[in-house]
């Protein structure tokens, strides 16, 4: 039986009718592109003559906390404004957008979170407006901060209530101890004075290490017999340690007065090796006018009294 193969005028059509093809779909293809690039192009060229004639904002009233950067952003230009750019800059630097629909002379307090763990010590910060996808970087704003990071405080040290996993322990009350650490309290200021008050007592301590540490202490408030209870009810105090004020360390409020010893959190604080001088500032006094007896004839009734400093290295 004879075998015939497709003839080379069929042959020469599926040829062409294939090259048809392929030249159709190239063709729509580059159509597509160049026109959706003209069109990017088109929509590039327009937001950044937007950016240059119609795109101003003012930054005022900048404040930072330990994760949030917050600030007045005013919108001065002639443009809606819907989405920003932010650089955090402290010991690195963080890039974040957020949107904050914003019409011509609208004004705003806006509020955004940084990593407060990468980016450490805020010293600045810029805001760039943004048309569509476009950044309008010459309309950038920079405005500074100071935003000092604190840690987070470890479970593992706020929970060490008896200083066992201290790196450092400073005792008061035993022989060739720093001199005695206490607050004594006198009448004439309500409870709750303000952070500005004198220091009232101070003690030198050796540290071995350089750094920002930890500290804990175990405080005595109040005193037993035979020194009557008063109606002193907020033996409150805080440390200074290098310039810089921990926080309060409040009373118990259950039975402000009794006569207790606890372990309270001080907070942290850069440490230099060798001696540092810790201050010992009181945030309360006793109230006014003075109760029978007044305060100050037993003023030990309602001191405060460090009794051992604990330190936890930051490593």
């Amino acid at each position: 039986m004879e075998k015939r193969g497709i003839s080379p005028l069929i042959a020469t059509v599926l040829l062409i009718g294939f090259v048809v093809t392929i030249a159709a779909i190239f063709w729509a293809w580059y159509q597509s592109t160049v026109e959706g690039q003209a069109e990017e192009t088109a929509e590039k060229t327009t937001s950044q003559y937007t950016c240059a004639t119609n795109v101003d904002i003012k930054i005022s009233n900048p404040t930072c906390d330990n994760e949030t950067i917050s600030f007045n952003i005013e919108n001065i230009g002639l443009a809606e404004l819907k989405d920003f750019r932010i650089i955090v800059n402290g010991t690195s630097q963080e890039t974040l957008k957020f949107s904050q629909l914003l019409a011509p002379s609208g004004k705003i307090k806006t509020y955004v979170q940084y990593n407060s763990s990468l980016v450490q010590n805020l010293t600045h910060a810029t805001v760039l407006p943004m048309i569509s996808s476009t950044t309008c970087e010459e309309k950038r704003v920079t405005f500074t901060l100071d935003c000092l990071y604190i840690p987070p405080e470890p479970e593992d040290k706020l929970n060490d209530t008896n200083c066992e996993n201290a790196d450092e322990l400073i005792y008061f009350d035993s022989i060739g101890a720093p001199i005695e650490m206490s607050m004594w309290v006198y009448n004439g200021l309500d409870c709750g004075t303000p952070l500005d008050r004198q220091p009232i007592a101070n003690a030198t301590i050796n540290i071995t290490k350089t750094g920002r540490h930890y500290v804990k202490a175990n405080v005595s408030r109040g005193h037993p017999p035979p020194a009557p209870p008063q109606s002193q009810s907020c033996e409150e105090f805080y440390l200074n340690i290098s310039n810089e004020a921990g926080p309060i360390t409040y009373d118990n409020k259950e039975d402000p007065l009794a006569y207790n010893t606890t372990i309270d959190n001080l907070g942290y604080f850069n440490f230099t090796e060798g001696n540092n001088t810790v201050y010992m500032h009181h945030a309360a006094m006793c109230p006014d006018p003075p109760q029978d007896p007044p305060c100050n004839v037993y003023p030990e009734a309602e001191s405060v009294d460090i009794n051992l400093l604990c330190i936890y290295y930051d490593q």
